[in-house]
């Protein structure tokens, strides 16, 4: 399970019962003590781990989720004595999403090599089982490469113990990534002098190592998923691939003699890290059968052309969300899903005035453009309605330019596919009009889509905490 090393998830590859090896599916059951603590946990994960103040508002300040806000003994504790009874990738997913956010990289790799080696001994036992409930692993294993719980907590991790550097910071330094305020003056320099220090040299090669152990496992999860006898898939997991590969790219450029996993691994190398891209899973299953190698996977490829996936343009937006929101107004009419879908249709091609009164109401009005300070310049949310009227109304009597002929709305069969497409618009968004809310919205309702009423509510309405 682990690279030639043993690992406290060892435990993990013994079978709970002769008869059952993977236990039974605790959800399934009902199991109170699965219920009372899965969904609980997974509403207690970060809806956002950076919130940026508002501009040109006094006191507004940028929010950064604070690692030592996650109680890892207690989480892992409870999840610990679930996976004594059931080999559930949905337990093992959400450890691993609590051990990066509390910045345990070695513990992050632990959690994700258990699953590789799980998903190696008993590719159809383990809970979620493809054969009853494939949407359901999928979703369990989607959640790795979540940008929120994964993506952004490992650009943020201090590398090798130093705060201030960070694969954040060096795609700042090297312009991939715009500055916040808060970044501005990251330099590549000082970053690689950091790291190549001589007093950095073990937890330089630790995090090396770590971070190839997760970037291997992530592999071998997917090539498992991907040949599958019973149901295949492959899971998105790309962007955090390309994260774990362009940290150890960084190692690599302070520490030469370090190796990059993907040059260790057989097959092509994972293309050099681009933040917020995401590939929508076109490459091809390998065949069924094929042994899995988890301690030396080759790395997924992965190309700058997918990112939007198989949507070009708005007509495939709207032709795959009135799919989603028929599939799930037909078959999942309570789902909080349809209702995020639904607001995301009706926000295509609309302004970000617009955006902000439907998803902010009680904040809309205090929005402002704000300039440097010294300037004293603004743009308050009244001249921003009039710029978003004219700069619209100047172009409405222009003859119109369809991007492509009407496309008729996406026949969906099942919960996956849908996941699928909202995802496929995630990834348009991203690449063709980042400022567009609607990624947001659809993420958030992917997350929906899985959960059960008690999870939801948990959500949805505030707890109340008892009076003393």
């Amino acid at each position: 399970m682990a690279d030639k090393q043993g690992s406290a998830l060892d435990w993990l590859l013994e079978p709970v019962t002769e008869a059952q090896p993977c236990g039974p599916d605790l959800e399934a059951e009902g199991n109170d003590a699965f219920i009372d603590y899965y969904y609980e946990a997974e509403a207690r994960l970060p809806e956002r781990y950076f919130t940026p103040g508002m501009a040109g508002v006094e006191g507004s300040m940028d929010r950064m989720f604070d690692p030592k806000s996650i109680n890892l003994r207690e989480e892992t504790q409870a999840i610990t004595a679930l996976l004594r009874q059931s080999r559930d990738l949905r337990l093992l997913s959400l450890l691993a999403r609590f051990q990066i956010l509390a910045g345990r990289a070695g513990e992050f790799a632990d959690s994700l090599q258990a699953m590789a080696a799980i998903l190696a001994k008993w590719p159809d036992a383990a809970h979620p089982q493809v054969a009853t409930s494939v949407s359901d692993r999928r979703a369990a294993l989607d959640e790795l490469g979540s940008i929120k719980t994964v993506v952004m907590p490992l650009q943020y991790l201090p590398m090798a113990g130093l705060a201030d550097v960070t694969y954040r910071r060096f795609l700042v330094a090297t312009g991939q990534v715009p500055a916040r305020p808060s970044e501005e003056g990251a330099e590549r320099g000082p970053l690689i002098s950091a790291l190549s220090q001589p007093t950095q040299e073990k937890q330089v090669e630790k995090l090396h190592r770590d971070l190839g152990r997760a970037a291997r496992a992530l592999a071998a999860i997917v090539d498992a998923s991907a040949s599958n006898a019973t149901a295949r898939f492959r899971p998105s997991l790309d962007e955090t691939l390309q994260t774990l590969t362009g940290m150890q790219q960084l190692l690599h450029e302070a520490r030469p003699n370090l190796t990059l996993w993907s040059d260790e691994a057989a097959g092509p190398t994972v293309a050099a890290a681009e933040p917020q891209v995401d590939a929508a899973g076109a490459d091809a299953p390998a065949d069924a059968g094929q042994p899995i190698a988890i301690l030396g996977a080759a790395p997924v490829a992965v190309a700058m052309t997918q990112a939007a996936g198989a949507i070009a343009d708005r007509a495939g937006v709207r032709a795959a969300l009135e799919g989603a929101e028929r599939y799930l107004a037909q078959h999942e009419p309570s789902s909080p899903a349809l209702l995020l879908v639904t607001q995301a249709r009706l926000l295509i091609g609309r302004p970000l005035i617009e955006a902000l009164e439907t998803l902010l109401p009680a904040d809309a009005a205090k929005a402002v453009i704000g300039f440097a300070p010294e300037t004293g310049f603004a743009v308050s949310m009244d001249r921003m309605k009039k710029l978003s009227e004219s700069a619209l109304g100047g172009f409405d009597q222009a003859a119109p330019q369809p991007e492509s002929d009407p496309v008729a709305a996406l026949a969906l069969t099942s919960r996956a596919e849908v996941a699928a497409q909202l995802r496929a618009v995630e990834d348009f968004y991203a690449a063709k009009e980042p400022a567009s809310p609607i990624p947001i919205l659809l993420s958030r309702a992917r997350g929906f889509m899985d959960k059960g009423f008690q999870a939801i509510v948990a959500e949805l309405l505030p707890k109340v905490e008892p009076k003393a």
